[in-house]
């Protein structure tokens, strides 16, 4: 009778040694997965970023391609070449005298040194009056 309680007691130890081991076997798989889900996940956001960025590259060739080749179809106009001669080489024809206007600089509105010695003045006030002194 001792026996047989004590295989019985082996067994049913067995058995849920067993049940847990399984069950804590299947959550670290899940929980090995769910990492590796993510990581993929966040690997995934990255390549899109990256084929976004090179679509818009693309885009901004295909566009500097397209004036390029405009340029290169203007080549033989006269107008379009004194134009480009004005505007980019700063040329002009014989007895024209370029003008440029320069343009002030805004000023910054800075507080002045007045200013800031007040501020400075007045948290030294109240830091020393806080401090009792």
């Amino acid at each position: 009778m001792v026996t047989s309680f004590k295989n019985k007691r082996k067994s049913a130890v067995g058995k849920y040694l067993l049940l847990y081991g399984g069950a804590l076997l299947v959550l670290g798989i899940l929980i090995i997965l769910v990492v590796a889900n993510v990581r993929m996940y966040h690997k995934r956001k990255e390549f899109l970023s990256q084929i976004q960025n090179l679509q818009n590259q693309i885009k901004d060739i295909q566009e500097r391609n397209d004036h390029l080749h405009q340029g290169i179809l203007r080549a033989d106009d006269n107008q379009y070449i004194e134009k480009v001669a004005r505007e980019e080489l700063d040329l002009q024809q014989p007895g024209e005298t370029a003008v440029s206007f320069i343009m002030p600089l805004p000023k910054e509105d800075k507080p002045d040194a007045r200013q800031k010695n007040n501020w400075l003045a007045w948290i030294g006030n109240a830091l020393h009056s806080l401090m009792g002194k």
